[in-house]
């Protein structure tokens, strides 16, 4: 049977517990998926399980699933500690036994939970392909990423939060930042990284990624994202190199990059797709609402 899936993730909840303490944090928690699970009933969906500070639930219909995740964040804001959260969503075939269910369209969600930002909406393509005419203005497109698992990389597509909603959101929580997004993903790790962020990669552990290759030195590289560029610094004996999405190769030694679009690198290795040792990078840039 097809459903959708969605999975929805209190952000920062580690960190309630250790400024709140047990027992105040649990009871938060407690309160925050509560009322989660209601607002997921409203919509006909069906909470499938709550593993931690996440929970996971069903729906018949993807506009059912997108309408709620859009409501979610709201249920959460007038508690004694504002939360926020990070969703994803995924439609397709489950199987469904004893209670809960199963398959590769609830991996996938759970995936692209995991790439989300804090307050944000991450969708699959199959999500948005399902959506009904007036409920396809509510997302827009982003670039196709890979995941682990999965052959051919999936369509991802971010919801868009009305105006009115993202100033009642924002002035009770942390803006989010601005600018361009890289997504990073290497296996079964991914990173997002944002306007001011940076990233150190190398074989030492104390590496924001580390590298798992003896060819990799022990400060290998650097990423930054600036408001206008992402840059990706070499300091290595081996180099850094790079496959864009055009099948184009190039050797950074001790030089710098800007990256574009999507594509891969590796650290000291040939970059290839797919390969062990290579990093997918994704530069996310807004597109127009799917019409």
């Amino acid at each position: 049977m097809n459903r959708c899936v969605l999975f929805a993730d209190v952000c920062g909840s580690s960190r309630l517990y250790e400024v709140l303490g047990d027992r105040p944090a649990a009871e938060l928690m407690r309160s925050a998926l509560e009322r989660m699970a209601r607002c997921i009933e409203s919509y006909q969906g069906q909470v499938i399980k709550t593993l931690g500070d996440e929970i996971m639930a069903v729906f018949i219909t993807p506009d059912d699933a997108l309408s709620c995740a859009l409501q979610l964040p709201a249920q959460l804001l007038d508690l004694s500690t504002p939360l926020r959260l990070r969703q994803g969503l995924q439609y397709g075939v489950v199987v469904e036994e004893q209670a809960d269910i199963f398959g590769d369209t609830v991996n996938t969600a759970a995936r692209i939970a995991g790439l989300a930002q804090a307050g944000q909406i991450l969708l699959g393509q199959a999500v948005a392909d399902a959506l009904s005419k007036s409920m396809q203005d509510q997302v827009r497109r982003l670039n196709s990423l890979p995941l682990r698992g999965k052959e051919n990389d999936v369509g991802l597509f971010e919801a868009i939060i009305a105006t009115e909603d993202m100033t009642q959101l924002l002035s009770q929580a942390q803006s989010l930042p601005s600018g361009p997004r890289l997504l990073l993903a290497q296996g079964g790790k991914t990173r997002q990284l944002h306007v001011g962020d940076s990233l150190s990669l190398g074989r030492a552990e104390d590496n924001d990624w580390v590298i798992d290759s003896p060819r990799a030195s022990r400060r290998h590289a650097r990423i930054e994202v600036f408001s206008d560029r992402c840059s990706l610094t070499d300091f290595s004996s081996n180099g850094t190199t790079l496959l864009t999405a055009q099948n184009e190769r190039l050797l950074l030694r001790h030089t710098s990059h800007s990256l574009y679009g999507q594509g891969w690198l590796a650290c000291g290795e040939e970059a290839q797709a797919q390969a062990e040792h290579s990093i997918h990078f994704s530069l996310i840039q807004e597109m127009s609402p799917v019409r």
